[in-house]
This record gives C-alpha cells, structure tokens and sequence, in this order.
C-alpha cells in the first residue's frame, strides 16, 4: 500500500457556519474578507471563542502553532452548526512529496480526529500550493467533499491508499 493524490469529484456546495479566522495575520485578514465578500459571517481573530466555528490559518510549524490549533479545536463550536477547518501551504500534497516542516502535518492528524469525534460539524483541511490564490481557498471552504482536500493550480486532489505491485512479483500461493 501507499499513498496517492487522487482528484476529487465536485460533490456540490455545503455553506460554511459562522467562524472566527485565525492565524497567520495576512492569510487570516484576505480569508476573512473574502469569505465575508461569500456571504460567510467570517470575523478574524486571535483567540478561539464558544459561539463560533474556527478556520484556522497555519502561520508556521513550530509546537506553539500546533498547540494553538489544539485549544481552538477544543473551544470552537462544532456541533451542527460549527466547523474547524486547518489551512497549510505545504505545497497543495500534504507534504506527503516532500515536507519542510513535517511539524504542521500534526495538524492532519488533529483535523480527522475532530472529523471523526463530530461527525455533524463542517471539519475540513486544506493544503494549498503557494501558486494558489485565497479566492480559490475560500471557495473550496464553500464545497462539500471529502475532510483532506489539496489545492495546486487548478487541481482539487485528496489523499488515497493505493496498491502497488510487488517488486518481488506474485507469490506462489
């Protein structure tokens, strides 16, 4: 088995609830505002707060940043109304090619976790390469689709298991 990104089908949009965007201040205030310009009743913000979901834009990768999105996901509203959603730009495949800072990967896991625990709030990460615009991240803030969701150019792509042939060949069985 490995690891593939696959493309995502469109599977139609899924309004995203009110959230509170936090993190790293240039992402956070271009997100916020065009989420708000969306119709998304977006503020930015430093601090997690209970009322509202939490999108949560990934400044650097050392322990302080995971450790922030750690207590935003325990604050954040995540009921059917909530959402807690992680932003990278580890190059738009999850640095699953190659990862300077493997710290953030962290994040991944942490962003299934509150999937898989709250299965009724919208719980999403996106991993975007550098050549991808803010508009296209909140756009695909405004989708419904899988929790993992790489953007690079003009791909929509998520991670996948894949068999692989054996270098051994087929074993006598």
């Amino acid at each position: 088995m490995d690891v593939a990104l696959v493309p995502v089908p469109d599977s139609g949009a899924r309004r995203l609830p009110a959230v509170l965007v936090m993190g790293d201040p240039e992402l956070r205030a271009a997100l916020s505002e065009q989420l708000r310009n969306a119709g998304v009743d977006a503020l930015a913000g430093e601090a997690a707060v209970a009322d509202r979901g939490v999108v949560f834009c990934a400044p650097t990768g050392d322990d302080a940043t995971v450790r922030l999105a750690f207590q935003s996901a325990r604050v954040a509203k995540l009921d059917k109304d909530g959402a807690f959603v992680v932003v990278t730009r580890l190059g738009g495949d999850f640095g699953v090619f190659g990862c300077e800072n493997p710290v953030l990967t962290g994040l991944y896991g942490l962003t299934k976790t509150v999937a898989l625990e709250q299965p009724e709030a919208f719980v999403r990460v996106v991993d975007s390469s550098s050549n991808v615009g803010v508009e296209a991240i909140a756009a695909e803030l405004g989708r419904a689709g899988p929790v993992e969701v790489a953007l690079s150019g003009d791909e929509r792509r998520t991670l996948a298991s894949v068999n692989l042939p054996s270098p051994h060949g087929t074993p006598d069985l």
